[in-house]
């Protein structure tokens, strides 16, 4: 067996790679004939794609610590009442506190809460009393 020097081994590769470049201009130019109005790509193309833009997220209102607690308060004896509980009463805030609720700049509006199947049940009865009304209708 023999051996080859570092500048055969050289030699060789060069060779090689030079034989792989002109198989692949070959491929290249198949593909060109191939597809005849793609477009040239240019040697300084990007080799991946761009990166896609970064998703802003959307910040909540930013509300201090006492106005949350009061909105947890209220919510809390809203969906008592809602279930038919006996509420308990929202405790007093403190002395500072009270000027932190007054504060305009702190406070948050909360928008009252809307029942949204009271309008359906309401249409859904209606019908039902029509329907109830036309059989009395037909058979009478």
């Amino acid at each position: 067996m023999t051996t080859l020097s570092d500048k055969q081994l050289h030699d060789l590769a060069r060779l090689g790679a030079i034989a792989r470049l002109k198989e692949l201009d070959q491929e290249a130019a198949a593909l060109r004939k191939m597809f005849p109005g793609m477009k040239q790509v240019p040697e300084h193309a990007p080799e991946h794609a761009p990166a896609a833009p970064k998703v802003r997220r959307r910040k909540g209102r930013m509300r201090s610590e006492a106005a949350r607690k009061a909105h947890s308060e209220k919510m809390k004896a809203y969906w008592a009442k809602k279930r038919g509980e006996q509420a308990a009463p929202a405790p007093e805030p403190e002395a500072a506190g009270k000027a932190q609720a007054t504060n305009p700049a702190e406070t948050t509006r909360l928008a009252p809460a809307r029942n949204k199947t009271a309008p359906k049940r309401a249409h859904q009865e209606r019908a039902v009393q029509r329907k109830a009304a036309k059989r009395a209708k037909k058979k009478g």
